[in-house]
């Protein structure tokens, strides 16, 4: 993933390359979302991408489905780090 560039409070990825749809791009999260992706056990949706070029409906479900597939190992990395706390959490309890 290339480095984004703040736009109006908003974290932009600008000129990623999708090599499926020979096509670059800019994203960013969802407006309401820009905070969360800091957050280590964040766990964001397909729906929380904004595209900011022009795409067209298929070419966007294919790059959220490339980004996504990108991102599947920190997608585990948190789901183990929350399960990790919560397993702590309980221990703590008994």
């Amino acid at each position: 993933m290339a480095n984004g560039v703040w736009l109006k409070d908003i974290l932009v990825f600008e000129d990623e390359y999708s090599p499926m749809l020979d096509k670059t791009y800019s994203w960013s999260w969802h407006p309401t979302k820009q905070d969360h992706q800091f957050y280590e056990t964040w766990l964001p949706k397909k729906t929380d991408i904004v595209f900011h070029t022009k795409l067209s409906r298929e070419e966007k479900a294919t790059l959220r489905e490339e980004l996504f597939n990108a991102m599947a190992d920190e997608f585990v990395q948190a789901r183990e780090l929350i399960n990790h706390k919560r397993r702590t959490s309980r221990a703590i309890k008994k």
